[in-house]
């Protein structure tokens, strides 16, 4: 460590510092902070109280240090006061450099959209805006491309569909361009993400596939359940299960499972649709006794393992036990205010309404 600070003082004297070296000099403290939440993900209850109360007139320092709160308020999903929000619009300071007051501005927005301050709707078009602005000014293709695929996210939350893949096909050219993988990547995800949110799973899988080819090896593995999930839904079975069965061998010997239930809970739909009902059973209380055992019990995943038993009896002709599951499913969607899994359960219901005496009280 004492080495690479005599790199930057040799780099400070020489001019030649860089972003995070000026970071790094100006203040150890603040560095070390946006080192840990961007590298290590970790939030210290002191680094808050620090940052809350932190005062400079360097005016890098001011924009670096509202950089790190913001990121910090993000990711523990706390909220700024409106104090706060004031205070990190107003600043403006002629003499920093254009890429500090871009990544300010992007930050910023990222923290409105991800804490869904959906009332500020002007004030993110306007961070997002400023922050492609001065990206463009010190030509940061990274950051200009990220403010981009931001605004794609923002429209979709907006239901402004046919912006939203204009603009993430434009960040995922910026990406490309200028050899950003891991943007580029998670770029590609999400596209595929949003072909298959419409049913077209054909482009979706196309989409997937070239994310797959860009990640690692030993990441690979863990586009197994997706795969698995879109052929289930356009009913190609077999290269669902296939899917699936590679999975679930991989995620078993690495205990990793969260994955290992995901396709057991997909094996077990596939088995039922097969009406193989002594097998599909078997599978699918093995995965919510895992999913037991193990605490993944604050997820859809775990509320699928409900809904999954509740078509199950529904097949054999097991009323009660089809209603009991789904009555608990409804319980836990409420609690997490999942309006999909909610209509998912309406539309199971609806469709066994012949085996019901009545569905009023459900």
């Amino acid at each position: 460590m004492e080495d690479y600070y005599s790199h930057l003082i040799e780099s400070q004297s020489k001019k030649t510092i860089n972003f995070e070296d000026e970071c790094i000099i100006k203040s150890r403290r603040l560095w070390r902070i946006y080192y840990r939440m961007k590298v290590k993900n970790i939030y210290k209850p002191s680094d808050k109280v620090y940052l809350d109360e932190y005062k400079t007139e360097d005016p890098f320092l001011k924009y670096f240090s509202q950089i790190v709160r913001v990121i910090f308020y993000m990711n523990k999903n706390k909220k700024l006061n409106s104090t706060q929000l004031i205070e990190l619009q107003g600043l403006q300071q002629n003499n920093v450099n254009s890429y500090w007051k871009g990544l300010r501005d992007y930050y910023l927005a990222k923290y409105l959209i991800t804490n869904k301050h959906v009332e500020e709707a002007k004030l993110i078009k306007e961070l997002l805006h400023s922050a492609k602005l001065e990206s463009e000014s010190c030509n940061n293709q990274l950051l200009k491309g990220e403010c981009i695929f931001l605004e794609g996210v923002f429209n979709f939350i907006n239901n402004e569909f046919s912006q939203t893949i204009t603009l993430y096909i434009q960040a995922l050219k910026i990406f490309k361009e200028n050899n950003y993988n891991p943007n580029y990547r998670s770029t590609l995800m999400s596209i595929a993400g949003f072909y298959a949110r419409f049913n077209e799973f054909e482009k979706s899988i196309e989409y997937y596939q070239l994310a797959m080819d860009e990640a690692p090896d030993n990441l690979k593995h863990y586009m197994y359940v997706i795969f698995g999930d879109l052929y289930l839904k356009m009913g190609d079975y077999e290269q669902a299960m296939d899917y699936y069965e590679l999975g679930r061998q991989i995620y078993l010997k690495s205990n990793d499972y969260y994955s290992l239930t995901s396709c057991l809970d997909g094996i077990g739909h596939i088995l039922l649709i097969n009406e193989e009902y002594v097998d599909a059973e078997l599978c699918l209380l093995d995965s919510i006794e895992i999913k037991k055992r193990e605490e993944i019990t604050g997820s859809d995943l775990y509320i699928n393992s409900y809904i999954l038993l509740g078509k199950f009896y529904f097949a054999i002709g097991n009323t009660e036990n089809a209603l009991t599951h789904l009555k608990h499913a409804k319980k836990l969607a409420l609690k997490r205010e999942s309006i999909v899994i909610l209509a998912e359960i309406k539309k199971i219901l609806k469709s066994n309404q012949s085996k019901l005496h009545t569905i009023l009280d459900f």
